[in-house]
């Protein structure tokens, strides 16, 4: 699936949930006389351990001792005249695209924890934040919650497994700052889509727990994406090739005119380039590893970057 500290303390935005305009009920707690650390403060890269994860696709696919290339920003080679001349729909992931930059979920969770447990390594935090999210995927509930829920049971799960390495972490403080800035993004990316749905047909892939679509409801992102699939619900997680087929059926479009927007480098990048779309893959600041940039088709270190693509003519 980071964000800035400091993102989103302004006027808390709203959310429609299922009907209804609601805001967060989350309490912030007052803001401490040093400096926060910043998602943004942190490189992970370092802290890439072996081992597979269904919802960790990034550091743990990627070996450390492999010979990283820099995706420099911007189109690749022959990216641009593609978009130009055939570009018919953006299809994006969810978590760590639409509502972070280019920071999946658990390393934001880890940059938030070790304020209250700086002793902690990535290596320690993995296990508890992965059997968090195998806990919630065994949860019939799941499908239910909201991204607010979601975020609170993931982090909660975390921190009540009562290993002495996250004592006085402070579950609902994190939970709190996560959100703050994830609606932040949120709405950044709500401007993005709505520019993009006039020129572009919108959709949405997310390795999620279920309830990917009542996500976007809630969201009003419902307005833009055509379309939302949700791994769980088909059976199949990025990134198989079959999920970027499903949506490719379903939607009736060919992979050469479609490019797949999102930050995780296995997941996003070599998913969809598996059959055959264009890849555009959301950076984070400072950047991650980058095992082949070849694969990379335009690199973005920010979601208001696709809108160059309104700048580009296009063949009638």
């Amino acid at each position: 699936m980071g964000v800035s500290a400091s993102a989103g303390h302004g006027k808390p935005s709203q959310i429609r949930s299922r009907g209804r305009r609601i805001r967060s009920a989350v309490t912030v707690r007052p803001v401490r006389t040093t400096r926060r650390k910043s998602v943004r403060d942190v490189n992970l890269s370092h802290h890439i351990e072996g081992g597979k994860d269904p919802f960790f696709p990034l550091s743990s696919q990627l070996k450390k001792e492999r010979r990283f290339l820099p995706a420099q920003p911007g189109p690749g080679l022959h990216a641009e005249d593609r978009m130009k001349q055939s570009l018919s729909a953006l299809v994006f992931d969810f978590g760590g695209t639409l509502d972070g930059p280019g920071i999946a979920w658990y390393e934001r969770f880890f940059v938030y924890a070790q304020e209250y447990a700086p002793h902690v390594t990535w290596k320690q935090f993995l296990p508890f934040v992965i059997e968090a999210g195998r806990a919630l995927a065994l949860n019939e509930r799941a499908l239910s919650l909201s991204l607010e829920q979601t975020v609170e049971h993931l982090v909660r799960h975390v921190v009540n497994q009562r290993n002495p390495e996250l004592e006085g972490v402070d579950a609902t403080e994190i939970t709190s700052r996560f959100l703050l800035d994830a609606r932040a993004h949120l709405e950044r990316s709500r401007e993005v889509l709505q520019a993009l749905s006039t020129d572009y047909r919108l959709a949405c892939i997310s390795n999620n727990w279920g309830n990917a679509k009542g996500w976007c409801q809630d969201l009003g992102f419902d307005e833009y994406f055509e379309l939302v699939i949700d791994s769980t619900l088909v059976n199949v997680r990025k990134p198989d090739a079959k999920i970027f087929q499903i949506a490719l059926e379903k939607m009736n479009l060919p992979a050469e005119k479609t490019a797949y927007v999102g930050d995780q480098f296995v997941a996003d990048v070599l998913g969809s380039k598996s059959v055959g779309m264009m890849s555009v893959w959301l950076q984070s600041n400072p950047p991650k590893p980058c095992p082949d940039a070849s694969k990379v088709d335009w690199c973005i270190t920010q979601i208001e970057d696709l809108l160059e693509l309104k700048a580009m003519p296009r063949s009638s």
